[in-house]
């Protein structure tokens, strides 16, 4: 009698071993089923938002010289200040990845007629071109990295002076018509393009090298011309 009931014992230990390894394998199956199920979803919802966000961007690792659309052959009438690299194949606008805060005219003027290498996302889609022909017609990049491949003199002219409110052509200069250029040693006053607000500030003694592209315009400010900076030292 005692043997027989060792014997059962037994035996339900066995078969509670096998329910319970049964009941882990099955366990197991059920979650591996779930985690695929869930990758499977995952992945159709991360292609279903790269499809609404638009073309995967494209990684370009550039050389070529920065000029501005008036100074490409040929040249870009309908985006005369928009700045480019043309390489030896093709021709790329510039912009930056923040393109509202920081222009690119403004960001990589120091690199015009310069040979440069540079590291840019380039996102595969039909430029912003409406009926009349414009800057967002041109294929672009955005620079994450650039850098001068070649260190040649400047080809634009300097101009040493200090940084004033510029002289009206009619009445006084106070704080609400302050209009901030360059006083050169010389005695002329430019208006400065292309320059960030933070290298402007009153009262520095600075050099200005850049394109002077206006001369004696039309402007209540008496000026002796316009100048495209390149760069402030």
């Amino acid at each position: 009698m005692v043997g027989q009931r060792k014997h059962d014992i037994i035996l339900l230990m066995k078969l509670f071993k096998i329910i319970t390894i049964g009941a882990i394998i099955l366990l197991i199956t059920i979650l591996a089923g779930l985690s695929f199920q869930y990758y499977k979803q995952s992945k159709l919802l991360q292609e279903s938002s790269n499809n609404l966000n638009g073309p995967k961007k494209i990684e370009l690792n550039l050389k070529g010289i920065v000029k501005k659309g008036k100074d490409i052959d040929p040249q870009k009438s309908y985006c005369p200040n928009g700045i480019y690299i043309v390489t030896t194949d093709k021709t790329y606008q510039l912009r930056t990845p923040d393109d509202l805060n920081e222009k690119a005219s403004t960001a990589y003027a120091m690199y015009r007629d310069a040979e440069v290498a540079l590291t840019a996302k380039f996102q595969d889609i039909s430029p912003n071109c409406g009926s009349v022909k414009n800057c967002g017609c041109d294929e672009f990049v955005l620079v994450e990295k650039i850098e001068k491949t070649k260190d040649t003199p400047s080809s634009f002219n300097s101009y040493n002076g200090r940084i004033v409110c510029l002289p009206l052509v009619e009445g006084n200069v106070n704080s609400a018509n302050c209009a901030l250029g360059l006083a050169t040693d010389d005695g002329k006053y430019y208006i400065l393009e292309d320059v960030p607000d933070s290298l402007i500030v009153e009262g520095n003694d600075v050099k200005i090298t850049g394109e002077l592209v206006k001369e004696k315009t039309a402007t209540k400010y008496r000026i002796d011309g316009v100048i495209n900076v390149v760069e402030v030292k």
